[in-house]
């Protein structure tokens, strides 16, 4: 077994340099790799095998026998498949025996689990879904042994020494979880190796080259000595183009200064709401209320943030954003349970907004509640708040099933009728006037989710709007929103769970806020902007699919380092195509971005759960960009502060930190003068 063991990483470390030389022909330093580890052997834990299992964890070998009902074991923990290959050894008997592997955490092109079954009557390997991908050959001790190889957005599958297949997958889980199945016969797994971690090769100067402060710079700004390579490949194939630009796909808050972005939320203020006591401005309109009967006044003048006292009325903003070609989210200012009469306010407002101003389409929306799972909408029919706010906590009731049948009855259902009331009067149809849902607060917690999802597809009573009687919530929505889908996450889960559930029954999802600590800095938006992007990219959405508010504290004095990068790289990357890509080296997440022919992102972060001080520092960027590319006269800066803002370095658009760019053939090299805290980006561009 050890020598089998020995062979294998043998075969890996081959295989692995072999791609590594056709696809890559630049890199001069190979990673090595620690030795495998055997999924089957002593070490590993599976799910106690029943009576159609046994197990031999000395020989390293698995047997299934198929009763009525596919036999399946389950591995107890899961692995790091992302950026590993996988030996798989299967041998079979019986009549027509019939197994396979799936791997929960990893996602095939259509969104389901990844699963790969082998069936001995035909040779073929397919994928679960009755699709073939390939035909394996058969060892020479009879069954089959392939190699799977998972990178960061692909499968390969390789056998007999050559390529057989590659597949596009994701993963929405950093351990995934690996099962073994037998559906007709008897299969025996004899092998299941899982490929070591690379080795970082450290130079024999290493001790004197690293300085006793491992935070202090390098001296006299030269390059840093150990050699640590990262290599970032920007070539076509090698990216995935998105629908949309980077303006589009991200926005702000509380905005109004003139800036890159095409969307922002509460334009001109937090507080927006109509006034505590009537008034009479020019605008003002009296209709007759379709709920009620009763005169209802309303001006557009009049729905402003009260608590400022330059703050603008709706009328003025919303002709601000039709000068600008922006558009704008407003969080509707009801909060208290429905009554007839507030149905007559929210029809009276779209009738004004909408019905008064050719503008307001595809440019004005307003959204039904924010954090819904934790400001209890609907369930008095009192509330001093008038701008709902503030995250969820269950210790505090929050997220309470009641609250939901709440919101949805007596809250969200006659704010839907009012509106589609108005819709259908002033377009002739109902739909034309689009439904933002509430936003759900801190989606990347499982619980709030759970919430969330149990609110949409509650059924609607009628009772306070009985033309929606019997519709289910998600069917009255046009676009999902959500809050802080990244917080505490590491990765883009939260978002592809509600996507793959409710993507097909809505025109969107769209995230209204993130970000929003203030002691985050520039890094740390660049990372969230990379991963949402990524998750774009996978699902293949434009802007009006999806699109990603930042909610970033201005500080009143003193420099605003986020609001300051985040403005320079939309002004950057105004126009050219969009493409990212995205892979996991060392403990480190590196994103590439790329706008157009003359501008790239290099995002580098930790991935959650990993710690900086267990990887050496990158001492080099090596961008493998094409011949015609490497020649124009690019430069680089540093984009870093992820931690708490330093307040002695000034703002990003004023003095940034600037590298030399050196060309190698097709590729940029910069070298890094220090060993950057992560999350940080470096942006190189031709000027």
């Amino acid at each position: 077994m050890k020598l089998r063991a020995a062979l294998i990483r043998l075969l890996f470390i081959v295989i692995v340099a072999t791609q590594a030389v056709a696809r890559r022909p630049l890199e001069d330093v190979k990673p090595r790799l620690g030795p495998p580890t055997n999924l089957l052997g002593p070490a590993s834990r599976w799910a106690k095998p029943g009576s159609e299992w046994s197990m031999d964890t000395t020989a390293g070998t698995a047997t299934g026998v198929a009763g009525e009902k596919i036999t399946e074991l389950e591995a107890e923990k899961g692995v790091k498949l992302k950026g590993h290959w996988l030996s798989v050894k299967m041998t079979t008997e019986g009549n027509a025996p019939k197994a396979g592997l799936l791997f929960s955490g990893v996602h095939d092109q259509r969104g389901d689990v990844l699963r790969l079954v082998y069936d001995a009557t035909t040779g073929k390997l397919s994928d679960g879904h009755g699709k073939d991908i390939t035909s394996l050959p058969e060892s020479n001790g009879g069954g089959v042994e392939f190699v799977l190889n998972f990178t960061a957005e692909k499968l390969t599958i390789h056998s007999g020494g050559t390529q057989q297949a590659e597949l596009d997958v994701r993963f929405s889980e950093a351990m995934a979880t690996p099962s073994l199945f037998v559906e007709r016969g008897k299969v025996t797994f004899k092998e299941f190796l899982l490929s070591g971690e690379p080795l970082a090769d450290e130079p024999a100067d290493v001790a004197a080259s690293v300085p006793a402060n491992k935070n202090s710079p390098a001296a006299a700004g030269a390059p840093l000595k150990i050699k640590n390579v990262l290599g970032v490949d920007f070539s076509p194939e090698k990216m995935t183009t998105l629908k949309s630009g980077w303006n589009d796909y991200f926005g702000v808050h509380y905005e109004t200064a003139p800036g890159p972005w095409k969307m922002v939320r509460q334009f001109d203020g937090p507080g927006f709401a109509p006034p505590h006591q009537p008034r009479h401005p020019a605008d003002l309109k009296q209709f007759t209320g379709p709920f009620t009967g009763n005169p209802v006044d309303c001006a557009l003048s009049d729905f402003r943030d009260w608590k400022r006292k330059d703050a603008r009325g709706l009328d003025e903003n919303l002709a601000q954003l039709v000068r600008d070609d922006r558009s704008a989210i407003f969080i509707a200012p009801w909060t208290a349970a429905f009554t007839t009469a507030t149905q007559d306010e929210v029809w009276a407002l779209m009738k004004a907004a909408y019905g008064g101003n050719v503008g307001a389409e595809g440019r004005l929306y307003f959204q039904w509640g924010d954090d819904i799972n934790s400001r209890h909408l609907g369930a008095t029919l009192k509330s001093t708040s008038t701008a709902p706010r503030g995250g969820g906590h269950p210790s505090r009731a929050d997220n309470a099933l009641a609250d939901a049948d709440a919101y949805a009855e007596k809250y969200f259902a006659p704010a839907v009728e009012a509106v589609r009331r108005a819709s259908d009067e002033i377009f002739h149809d109902a739909r034309r006037i689009p439904i933002l849902s509430g936003s759900c607060a801190l989606t990347g917690k499982g619980e709030y989710r759970s919430w969330f999802t149990g609110m949409l597809e509650h059924e609607i009573t009628g009772a306070s709007a009985p033309t929606l009687k019997g519709q289910r919530v998600i069917q009255l929505v046009d676009y999902l929103t959500v809050n802080y889908p990244f917080t505490g996450t590491e990765n883009e889960a939260p978002l592809q769970e509600l996507w793959d559930h409710y993507g097909a029954q809505v025109k969107g999802l769209w995230v209204t806020e993130e970000f929003g600590t203030s002691g985050r800095g520039p890094g740390d938006i660049l990372a969230d902007a990379a991963r949402f992007l990524t998750w774009a990219a996978r699902n293949q959405l434009d802007a009006q699919h999806t699109r990603l508010l930042f909610d970033i504290t201005r500080r009143p004095q003193g420099p605003n380092e986020v609001f300051d990068v985040f403005r320079a790289i939309g002004e950057n990357f105004h126009d050219g195509a969009l493409s990212v890509g995205v892979e996991d080296k060392d403990n480190k997440r590196i994103h590439r971005i790329r706008c157009g022919d003359g501008k790239m992102l290099v995002v580098v972060s930790m991935i959650p759960g990993h710690r900086a001080a267990h990887s050496a520092p990158f001492s080099e960027i090596s961008l493998e960009v094409g011949e015609a590319q490497a020649a124009k006269p690019w430069v680089a800066r540093i984009i870093q502060l992820g931690k708490p803002i330093n307040k002695r370095k000034p703002p990003f658009d004023k003095a940034p930190d600037t590298l030399p760019v050196n060309k190698e053939g097709t590729h940029l090299v910069l070298n890094l003068t220090e060993d950057h805290t992560a999350p940080w980006a470096v942006l190189i561009e031709v000027p």
